[in-house]
């Protein structure tokens, strides 16, 4: 396990196209090795549709990149960097599964990659550069993404409670992950 010093490589250059479109590849966040470092935006209204955007680069198989949830109660959308592939976990509707996607290969490659989620009610899309996967909600009861929280960029602030979160574990990856 790497320490604390070594952790948060990842720079993450945002184009959140539902807040700031004029954002490019040459301005936006860049995280320091800080492990609390991360960045708060306004809530990702994706319920039934909605597209996000952004663009990273990073030497480090693993990373915090994007968390959003309902608050604690059992939704939620997270984009990591997993072994070096990108990773997106949803769980949504009334909660009886959690989907995970892996799309993308060697991507801690010190290389920028444009990442774009797309959400279209039961469907969600994931692209990173040339790459695609998606998945279909198949879980009974509504179909749409019930977030409530502010959007989560590099990290999660270290003074909320661990049961805040609808993915408890995203308090342990916030700290541990290489980022």
């Amino acid at each position: 396990m790497r320490n604390v010093s070594e952790m948060l490589g990842v720079v993450v250059i945002l184009h959140l196209s539902f807040i700031a479109g004029s954002l490019s590849a040459r301005t936006g966040l860049r995280f320091s090795k800080d492990p609390t470092a991360y960045a708060v935006f306004k809530r990702w209204n994706a319920k039934t549709n909605g597209n996000l955007t952004f663009h990273f680069k990073t030497d480090n198989k693993n990373g915090f990149l994007v968390y959003e949830d309902d608050k604690g109660k059992c939704e939620y959308i997270y984009l990591s960097l997993a072994d070096g592939r990108l990773r997106l976990r949803l769980r949504m509707g009334d909660c009886d599964e959690t989907q995970t996607l892996l799309v993308g290969h060697n991507l801690a490659d010190g290389k920028w990659h444009k990442v774009i989620v797309q959400r279209n009610y039961k469907s969600t899309t994931i692209t990173v550069d040339s790459w695609t996967n998606s998945t279909e909600y198949k879980g009974r009861g509504r179909q749409t993404l019930g977030v409530q929280s502010d959007l989560f960029i590099g990290g999660i602030p270290l003074y909320k409670q661990f049961n805040d979160f609808s993915f408890p574990a995203i308090f342990y990856e916030s700290i541990h992950f290489n980022r």
